[in-house]
């Protein structure tokens, strides 16, 4: 009777476990089915060349005036088909009626008609084209470093001890974030690359302050204060300033904040390589390497950036590879079973620049758009949390150092799984969006090794030229 019982509790939980996982395999074969129909379906592409808008409303419509022929305008749309060409859909009413029409357009007609749309905008609501979803996101960065951290560190920077004078100098504080840059910045041109390298300042300023702090060895609470408060103050103002002396493309911008952000991690860890008490307060080789190593991260950055081309989703791309990497060289260590501060440091930073490398070739001569990137970074998260869950329910009955490398083990293998997929499944559509901006050079063989087509360029217009035996495609 004993060993009955026994026996079943001893089953139970493989039991368990085998349906959970049957339960979600069937889930993930209902996924790829419902993606492999949808990937044959028209996708909703941007309508204007700046990739701002994904469709004309009737508000924009009334700026811009760009089908008076609908007097009654409701909505324009622009979708590209699986044969790559592309239909604009317009809804209008008439007669208390809602009626669409379609209108078949190849790639030329596409890039003119884009042009046509962003010169408008331009012209007509410039605060809508290069001023308002950047100025959005600069006054949200803004306020919310006012609400959660200079509205905290501003009383003790002041040395206010009454507890309410520091409830109203922190309200103060906190709608001055808003309000400020709000009235400095009514009139001016705000770009997504400003927001983008405003929030980088603003954030990573205030972890160099409070590294600053440390490696000064400083103790004092209002000093401290001061150091991350003045460093992300002043770092917030500057990648504000650069990006708008230098006219700062937002994919730029992004590139250049990842950059920064993993050569921290790196010269840091390069410095604990040298010596494990490199991150002890007051230790000048921990200030050094994280110095260098964020130098050479803008550095490098930088170097990728002239060499391709970023948009905001290949940012996404790149700085998810490098996490995943650097999750892999965590992994890989944990089936070391031996590990120190140094061993610690070299697989980890090893792993992320490994993964930077792979993230910068897979956006090459591809154009991810942002929605691609919110996927791919949302998904790969959330599919390293499952992966992490799944590897706990594996590992109920193993010791803590066996539970660690199970653990590990499946939530960097389901992730990097998602971010394939993932990847792959938006890879044809970003390759068209970059083929579009960037005509390549290719050769090819006609398949029938007798006729081909030369593409090139013609007093603006893209022209057909026939060949026998091989295709040429000229692109530049």
């Amino acid at each position: 009777m004993t060993r009955e019982t026994i026996g079943k509790k001893g089953n139970a939980c493989p039991c368990r476990i085998l349906r959970v996982l049957c339960f979600l395999w069937i889930g993930f074969e209902l996924v790829l089915s419902t993606c492999a129909v949808a990937q044959a379906q028209e996708i909703s592409v941007p309508i204007d060349a700046d990739a701002r808008f994904e469709r004309i409303t009737p508000d924009l419509e009334r700026e811009i005036l760009l089908f008076p022929e609908y007097p009654d305008f409701r909505d324009a749309r622009l979708f590209l088909r699986p044969d790559s060409t592309f239909v604009l859909i317009v809804e209008y009413g008439r007669n208390d009626s809602l009626l669409h029409v379609e209108r078949l357009m190849t790639k030329e007609e596409v890039s003119a008609f884009r042009a046509e749309v962003t010169g408008r905008v331009r012209r007509r609501v410039p605060i809508a084209s290069v001023g308002g979803e950047g100025r959005t996101a600069f006054l949200v960065t803004t306020t919310g470093l006012s609400t959660f951290l200079y509205g905290l560190l501003v009383p003790s920077v002041l040395e206010i001890q009454d507890g309410n004078e520091k409830v109203g100098t922190y309200l103060v504080t906190a709608g001055a974030g808003f309000f400020v840059p709000y009235l400095f910045t009514r009139r001016a041109r705000v770009t997504d690359a400003m927001a983008v390298l405003a929030l980088q300042g603003g954030v990573r300023g205030a972890l160099d302050g409070l590294l600053a702090a440390h490696f000064l060895d400083i103790d004092d609470g209002t000093a401290v204060s001061g150091f991350v408060l003045g460093a992300s103050v002043a770092e917030l103002l500057a990648g504000y300033g650069i990006a708008q002396a230098s006219h700062m493309e937002a994919g730029k911008a992004g590139i250049i904040s990842v950059g920064g952000n993993f050569g921290l991690g790196v010269g840091l860890s390069v410095a604990v390589m040298v010596d494990p008490k490199a991150l002890d307060k007051g230790n000048a080789l921990g200030a050094t390497g994280a110095l260098i190593g964020t130098a050479a991260g803008y550095a490098s950055a930088t170097l990728m950036a002239k060499k391709s081309s970023y948009t905001s989703g290949d940012v996404d791309v790149v700085s998810t590879a490098g996490l995943l990497g650097a999750g892999w060289g965590l992994t890989f260590l944990t089936h070391l079973e031996r590990g120190n501060e140094r061993t610690v440091a070299c697989f980890l930073s090893t792993g992320a620049v490994a993964g930077l490398t792979v993230g910068h070739f897979i956006q090459r001569e591809r154009d991810f758009r942002g929605v691609h990137g919110t996927y791919l970074r949302v998904g790969t998260a959330v599919s390293w949390i499952a992966g992490a869950g799944f590897g706990t329910l594996l590992s109920l009955h193993n010791d803590y150092n066996e539970s660690a490398r199970i653990i590990l083990t499946t939530a960097s293998s389901l992730s990097t799984i998602t971010y394939v997929w993932m990847v792959s499944s938006f890879a044809n559509e970003a390759q068209k969006a970059w083929e579009e901006k960037n005509p390549a050079i290719g050769f090819s063989v006609s398949p029938d090794w007798r006729t081909a087509s030369v593409l090139t360029c013609e007093g603006g217009r893209m022209v057909h030229l026939r060949y026998p035996c091989v295709t040429v495609r000229l692109h530049f």
